[in-house]
């Protein structure tokens, strides 16, 4: 776990970044390294920690204030956030990213979980885990809360939750679904249904927080309503699903300045008070 660079931005942000490495599964019985950034609050560890998972799965993470506007309010209550580069990221190599077409959340979940471990290890965070992603990393933040983890709580922003009904209501799904699954739906749907976490939504007993845009196309409004519905009826896990009206896909960072703000203060207060 090698500290690669960092920067800070003076204490009145109480933000302490560093671009981070570690050695984690490759999914066949070996270890790579993956970069990411771990941003800590002032004070000694160890801290409550927010990981927060990329979108695309192609993309990468960003220091981009649009899209991180509860990282300083976080930092400043104490928490610690960790925004990982795992297998699917882009900007490494084609191989790296192409690797995730048929695995997702099979091979880039176990990397997050051994990082986690590895900065529980050194005490840098505590057992108070909570997990948040949009868009693909609303689909891997979903998955996620129905696997075994550290999770106290989870936000699951406009993700991918059932890929058979996102294949066929996405303005994306007919052709992305078809590439992220390696396969064509009329090869049959068994890696769908398997890959979807709305099948394992009967296994989250943590508080959830769905946030969705009502005129999403790219992650429809319907892939939060499912995940919801499964968690109500399998009663384990409180669950909140709160929908934008007009919002659109990327109503985080474009939508009315109203609704970004109540969409960050829920995501603060949620991940604060972990459900």
């Amino acid at each position: 776990m090698e500290v690669l660079g960092d920067f800070n931005q003076g204490d009145e942000t109480k933000r302490n970044a560093h671009w981070r490495s570690f050695t984690v599964p490759n999914g066949e019985g070996s270890t790579e390294e993956v970069e990411g950034w771990l941003l800590t609050p002032d004070g000694e560890g160890p801290h409550p920690l927010l990981v927060e998972m990329h979108g695309g799965p192609h993309s990468y993470i960003m220091v981009d204030p649009n899209v991180h506007e509860h990282w300083d309010p976080l930092l400043e209550a104490g928490w610690a956030i960790l925004a990982l580069n795992t297998v699917g990221s882009s900007s490494y190599s084609e191989e790296f990213g192409s690797r995730l077409i048929g695995r997702w959340g099979e091979l880039d979940l176990p990397q997050y979980l051994s990082a986690i471990d590895q900065l529980k290890q050194e005490g840098t965070v505590s057992d108070e885990v909570v997990c948040f992603g949009h868009s693909y990393g609303g689909f891997l933040a979903a998955w996620a809360l129905g696997e075994p983890g550290p999770w106290k709580a989870g936000i699951v922003s406009a993700g991918v939750i059932n890929q058979i009904s996102h294949e066929g209501t996405s303005d994306s799904g007919y052709y992305v679904g078809s590439y992220a699954m390696g396969r064509e739906p009329s090869e049959g749907w068994e890696l769908h249904t398997r890959l979807s976490p709305l099948s394992r939504a009967s296994r989250i007993t943590v508080p959830t927080l769905i946030l969705q845009g009502s005129d999403d196309h790219r992650c429809p409004v319907g892939q939060g309503e499912e995940l919801h519905a499964a968690l109500v009826r399998a009663g384990k896990a409180r669950s909140r699903l709160i929908v934008y009206p007009g919002g659109s896909h990327h109503v985080s960072s474009t939508g009315k300045p109203s609704q970004r703000k109540d969409y960050y203060e829920r995501l603060i207060a949620w991940t604060a008070s972990m459900g």
